[in-house]
This record gives C-alpha cells, structure tokens and sequence, in this order.
C-alpha cells in the first residue's frame, strides 16, 4: 500500500488510475483484490465525466482531472475548433488514441448539437455503463470501451442526419460546387 500511495502521490486524474492499474497486475490474489476496490473507486469519477461529456456535452471538472478541457472563453462561434482540447498526460493508459478521438469527437458534437444547431431535446439513449457492480477484469475494460464506440457512433449518425435534414447540407455542397465550376 505504501508503494502505491507514493507512487500516486501529487498525481490526479488518469495518471492515478494508469498507476494503479500497473500495480493491479501483482501475482497476489489478495493484493489484487485490494487493487481492484481501489480501481473501483478511482475509475468511477473517469466514468462520470465521460458518461456527462457524451451524454450532456459537458465537462464539470472542478479538480482539473478530466483529459478534455473546456476553454470558457471562446464562443459557440469557434466551438468546433478551439473550445475543446485533450490533455494527453491525463489519459489513463488503457484508453487508446483511437478511443480518446472517439469520446472527444462524441462530446464536442453532442454539443454542436446542442449550442449551434439548437438541438436541446435530443438525448443519447443508449444503456450506460457501471462498474460498481463488476469486478474490474480486462473484459470490464472492453465492455467500457465497446460503450464508448458504440455511443460515439451513435451521436455521430445524428449530427450527420441533423446536418443533412435540418440545414440540408447537400444542397449547400451542389451550391458550392456549381459556383466553383462556373469560375
């Protein structure tokens, strides 16, 4: 226990968790049970901010231990671009590249939905995750990630059909390319 709370110590985030996880691969099924109700519990608040982000758009984050970050300052204007960035150093180590572009992408259309295309009633309905009830195994951690996938996907199909049916982005595009082929 001491090793892993010096090895934590002045860390936060998934740098923890990417910690503990390391630790949990001990030989010891005691030791590993013990690590398993710590990954729990520091794996719970990470699941919280991704279920808010992919549900809500929103990050309440008031310890800076989120791996997206919001920046209040910049409007609905540049949303899409400059709002919102991932801080590498927090992603915890079993969430792949492919994945964290996935939950990024995810929230930030749940909330161009949301902010400029005046969507507020659409809500992602899709069974959500929890791990209180499992013991963490690699299987926990591929049903987490199939959840991920399967709700980036989903909220991707609606900014797609949102775009298309709402503002009939084809007919923007033909616009386009008919202006373009007359120059």
């Amino acid at each position: 226990m001491s090793i892993l709370t010096d090895a934590c110590e002045n860390q936060k985030g998934g740098k923890i968790i990417s910690i503990v996880m390391a630790y949990n691969k001990q030989g010891d099924p005691q030791i590993q049970a013990l690590l398993n109700r710590i990954l729990k519990h520091v794996l719970t608040p990470l699941i919280h901010f991704i279920k808010r982000w992919i549900y809500y758009g929103e990050i309440i984050d008031s310890y800076d231990e989120f791996f997206i970050k919001e920046d209040i300052k910049i409007k609905n204007e540049n949303l899409w671009r400059h709002k919102y960035s991932i801080d590498v150093e927090m992603v915890p180590k079993f969430i792949d590249d492919v994945l964290v572009d996935n939950i990024f992408l995810a929230g930030k259309s749940v909330n161009f939905l949301r902010k400029c295309c005046n969507d507020t009633d659409w809500l992602l309905e899709l069974k959500t995750i929890d791990i209180d009830k499992e013991i963490i195994t690699s299987s926990t951690f591929d049903s987490i990630k199939q959840w991920f996938i399967q709700s980036s996907e989903i909220i991707s199909k609606k900014l797609i059909k949102t775009m298309f049916d709402k503002f009939n982005f084809k007919e923007h595009m033909i616009s386009i390319k008919r202006y373009l082929l007359l120059g």
